[in-house]
Protein backbone atom coordinates (compact mmCIF):
# COMPACT_ATOMS: atom_id res chain seq x y z
CA UNK A 1 0.00 0.00 0.00
CA UNK A 2 2.70 2.13 0.73
CA UNK A 3 4.26 1.67 -2.76
CA UNK A 4 1.04 2.90 -4.63
CA UNK A 5 0.77 6.23 -2.01
CA UNK A 6 4.66 6.52 -3.44
CA UNK A 7 3.98 6.35 -6.76
CA UNK A 8 0.93 8.47 -6.23
CA UNK A 9 2.72 11.27 -4.45
CA UNK A 10 5.27 11.05 -7.09
CA UNK A 11 3.33 11.49 -10.15
CA UNK A 12 0.75 14.17 -8.62
CA UNK A 13 4.31 16.62 -7.48
CA UNK A 14 5.75 15.58 -11.42
CA UNK A 15 2.15 16.91 -12.45
CA UNK A 16 1.91 20.48 -10.43
CA UNK A 17 5.95 21.08 -11.45
CA UNK A 18 4.41 20.63 -15.33
CA UNK A 19 1.51 22.68 -14.59
CA UNK A 20 3.68 25.45 -12.55
CA UNK A 21 6.00 25.44 -15.84
CA UNK A 22 3.08 25.79 -18.18
CA UNK A 23 1.67 28.98 -15.95
CA UNK A 24 4.65 30.41 -16.01
CA UNK A 25 6.04 30.39 -19.46
CA UNK A 26 2.28 32.02 -20.02
CA UNK A 27 2.47 34.18 -17.77
CA UNK A 28 6.03 35.47 -19.15
CA UNK A 29 4.47 35.40 -22.72
CA UNK A 30 1.62 37.97 -21.44
CA UNK A 31 4.17 40.29 -20.36
CA UNK A 32 5.96 39.76 -23.57
CA UNK A 33 3.13 40.12 -25.89
CA UNK A 34 1.72 43.28 -23.64
CA UNK A 35 5.43 44.96 -24.13
CA UNK A 36 5.70 44.90 -27.85
CA UNK A 37 1.93 45.57 -28.51
CA UNK A 38 3.17 49.08 -26.32
CA UNK A 39 6.35 49.35 -28.29
CA UNK A 40 4.31 49.06 -32.10
CA UNK A 41 1.63 51.40 -31.00
CA UNK A 42 2.14 55.11 -31.41
CA UNK A 43 2.31 57.54 -28.69
CA UNK A 44 0.15 59.95 -29.06
CA UNK A 45 -2.86 57.25 -28.43
CA UNK A 46 -1.87 56.52 -25.34
CA UNK A 47 -3.41 59.93 -23.55
CA UNK A 48 -6.49 59.70 -25.23
CA UNK A 49 -6.58 55.82 -24.16
CA UNK A 50 -5.48 56.03 -20.54
CA UNK A 51 -3.88 58.18 -17.63
CA UNK A 52 -0.50 56.34 -18.14
CA UNK A 53 1.57 57.62 -20.86
CA UNK A 54 3.28 54.82 -23.02
CA UNK A 55 6.88 54.90 -21.52
CA UNK A 56 4.66 54.41 -18.13
CA UNK A 57 3.44 51.26 -20.02
CA UNK A 58 6.70 50.53 -21.23
CA UNK A 59 8.18 50.26 -17.56
CA UNK A 60 5.38 49.00 -16.10
CA UNK A 61 5.63 45.81 -18.30
CA UNK A 62 9.28 45.99 -18.05
CA UNK A 63 9.16 45.89 -14.26
CA UNK A 64 7.07 43.46 -14.58
CA UNK A 65 9.36 40.77 -16.67
CA UNK A 66 11.73 41.42 -13.92
CA UNK A 67 9.74 40.71 -10.85
CA UNK A 68 8.35 37.57 -12.22
CA UNK A 69 11.87 36.86 -13.36
CA UNK A 70 13.03 37.60 -10.08
CA UNK A 71 10.58 36.33 -7.78
CA UNK A 72 8.63 33.93 -10.15
CA UNK A 73 5.11 34.34 -11.45
CA UNK A 74 3.27 32.39 -7.94
CA UNK A 75 4.85 35.50 -5.52
CA UNK A 76 2.45 38.26 -4.89
CA UNK A 77 4.10 40.87 -6.57
CA UNK A 78 4.46 38.21 -9.23
CA UNK A 79 0.74 38.03 -9.71
CA UNK A 80 -0.03 41.53 -9.51
CA UNK A 81 2.72 42.17 -12.25
CA UNK A 82 0.89 39.88 -14.60
CA UNK A 83 -2.23 41.15 -13.51
CA UNK A 84 -0.83 44.70 -14.44
CA UNK A 85 -0.05 43.26 -18.17
CA UNK A 86 -3.64 41.59 -18.43
CA UNK A 87 -5.24 45.00 -17.69
CA UNK A 88 -3.44 46.25 -20.50
CA UNK A 89 -4.36 43.83 -22.79
CA UNK A 90 -7.47 43.82 -21.69
CA UNK A 91 -8.51 47.51 -20.90
CA UNK A 92 -5.78 49.70 -22.86
CA UNK A 93 -5.24 47.78 -25.71
CA UNK A 94 -9.08 47.57 -27.12
CA UNK A 95 -8.94 51.69 -26.78
CA UNK A 96 -5.87 51.82 -28.32
CA UNK A 97 -6.99 49.76 -31.12
CA UNK A 98 -10.25 52.05 -31.72
CA UNK A 99 -8.45 55.42 -31.51
CA UNK A 100 -5.97 53.98 -34.57
CA UNK A 101 -6.29 55.27 -37.80
CA UNK A 102 -8.09 52.94 -40.22
CA UNK A 103 -5.94 51.28 -42.62
CA UNK A 104 -6.40 51.81 -46.46
CA UNK A 105 -5.32 49.93 -49.47
CA UNK A 106 -2.34 51.78 -51.04
CA UNK A 107 -3.89 51.85 -54.23
CA UNK A 108 -7.46 51.85 -56.00
CA UNK A 109 -8.38 50.10 -59.08
CA UNK A 110 -9.84 52.11 -61.75
CA UNK A 111 -11.69 50.55 -64.30
CA UNK A 112 -12.30 52.11 -67.74
CA UNK A 113 -15.58 52.43 -68.99
CA UNK A 114 -14.14 49.56 -72.08
CA UNK A 115 -13.02 47.45 -69.27
CA UNK A 116 -16.30 47.20 -67.02
CA UNK A 117 -18.25 46.31 -70.78
CA UNK A 118 -15.33 43.86 -71.29
CA UNK A 119 -15.94 42.52 -67.73
CA UNK A 120 -19.85 41.51 -68.60
CA UNK A 121 -19.85 39.75 -71.89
Amino acid sequence: MSEILAYVAFYLSQFVAIVNIALAVSAFLIIVWALLDTLVRPANLFPAASRLSKSAWIGVHIGAGLACVVLGWYSFFGMIAVAASAVYLAGVRPQLAALAPARVRSKLRVIDEGDRNNRRS
